[in-house]
């Protein structure tokens, strides 16, 4: 009698008295007896039923060993297709910061004062609309993103170049489903910032580590001083007003006990979305990264996966990775610098990334054929990603990876194509919070 061919990509977890089966590279678990299991895996022998059909429709059990070859080139291929649309356009307006705070690489005095033009940010945005529209399709979604430093310290730009995207649009030379938004600590929020975003439409993130006590032990300004209580103001302002404003919480090892309070919180000032996040790299701050603080900063959010669905504001990394469940559009972008974004830098140089700010070109001299994706850089940092990078073999929550920060890496490894634990942690965690909610897949009964 012939034996059954399982998939070197199945992985069996006891959930209680049951047990999920699940494909490593596009999980949708299939939850049976334990009974069932065992007999179907001590015996190897084919049988009718329920849960060796269901088995054979995951392509957990195989007519034979090649068709993982098959499946593994099928997954490869969709990857690199996803990871080559240039959505994201990053626009450092400014190389500087008004705020001091102790986890960030950017802090007031680091930078080097430049402040982008407007005629670089007309180039960089012509650029990126020559290299999206190669790829374009109508589902997608893209975005501008201003970024600094702190990219209000150049509002003038910021202005020019809104009414410079506008023009684009009615040209047709950038998409209609365009997002805009500014990514910003709060303080330098004024009237007439209030009225632009009201004017283009522009979404508002803002740097808010909980309340005021909270957010001030690590998040001050130049001098030292917590502007928690302003910027607290300056998101009511936002909301008040009817911009679209979303919060970003660095999640620190005294604040992660505190997720509850801090999303209530958050949720109390009337946004919709926020997110919390893990520390990259060393930064100001590595008094701040204790040796465990990772695997524990990533249990603790993971466990709050089944209120993300319950509350009125939703966590944006617990919301990605559940959507890639949902949708079943798995190894969802950690980050968006493997070929899915352009940052452009204040003096005209181009990168892939607005931490690193490796360069790879200039607005000045860039070719014609220039691709994000083709650049050195970039391919190197896909050697990172999933499903077959180092570190990642025989891992069962693969499919919620998707190739974390290399410059954290770097940073913090001095190594950039090492796995990124902070999200491997992370993945692993929302894995076990899924399988254990039952929140996803097949019931088989018999």
């Amino acid at each position: 009698m012939p034996q059954i061919v399982f998939s070197k990509y199945l992985h069996a977890v006891r959930v209680g008295g049951k047990v999920a089966l699940f494909h490593e590279l596009h999980p949708n678990p299939i939850y049976c007896r334990k009974e069932q299991w065992d007999e179907v895996s001590k015996f190897h022998q084919p049988q009718q039923g329920c849960l060796l059909d269901v088995m054979r429709l995951e392509k957990l059990v195989l007519a034979e060993a090649a068709e993982d070859v098959a499946e593994l080139s099928l997954v490869k291929s969709e990857i690199k297709r996803k990871y080559s649309i240039p959505f994201a356009l990053h626009l450092i307006t400014a190389n500087d910061c008004n705020m001091s705070c102790g986890y960030c690489p950017f802090r007031s005095g680091t930078g080097n004062g430049r402040m982008m033009s407007s005629d670089d940010a007309r180039k960089g945005l012509t650029l990126w609309s020559r290299t999206l529209w190669e790829k374009h399709k109508p589902d997608n979604d893209y975005s501008i993103i201003f970024y600094g430093g702190e990219p209000l310290l150049n509002k003038k730009v910021i202005r020019d170049t809104l009414e410079i995207v506008e023009r684009f649009k009615r040209d047709g030379l950038l998409p209609q489903n365009l997002i805009t938004v500014i990514a910003t600590n709060g303080l330098l929020v004024d009237d007439d910032v209030l009225g632009w975003c009201k004017k283009y439409r522009v979404s508002v993130q803002v740097g808010l580590d909980g309340d005021e006590n909270r957010n001030d032990r690590h998040r001050v300004d130049s001098r030292g001083n917590g502007v928690g209580r302003v910027v607290i103001g300056k998101i009511k302002q936002l909301v008040s007003n009817k911009i679209e404003t979303s919060i970003s919480v660095s999640l620190t090892s005294q604040n992660f006990e505190g997720i509850d309070e801090t999303w209530s919180f958050v949720e109390s000032l009337g946004v919709k979305k926020f997110g919390f996040n893990l520390i990259r790299g060393f930064g100001h701050g590595s008094s701040l990264v204790p040796s465990d603080y990772y695997h524990q900063a990533a249990r603790h959010l993971a466990s709050r996966l089944h209120r993300n669905n319950s509350r009125n504001c939703v966590e944006f990394s617990l919301e990605r990775k559940i959507n890639a469940f949902r949708n079943r559009d798995f190894f969802p972008q950690d980050c968006a610098c493997y070929g899915n974004q352009l940052v452009i830098l204040p003096d005209g140089y181009i990168s892939n990334c607005p931490f690193s700010r490796e360069i790879i070109g200039h607005l000045d001299w860039v070719s014609d054929a220039f691709q994000i994706e083709k650049a050195g850089l970039v391919r190197h940092w896909r050697n990172r990603l999933p499903p077959d990078c180092d570190g990642l073999v025989e891992f069962p929550a693969t499919a919620l990876y998707g190739g974390g920060c290399a410059w954290h890496c770097k940073e913090y490894y001095s190594n950039d194509l090492v796995v990124d634990e902070r999200i491997k942690w992370f993945a692993q965690e929302v894995m076990n919070e899924i399988i254990k909610s039952e929140m996803f897949g097949v019931q088989c009964a018999d």
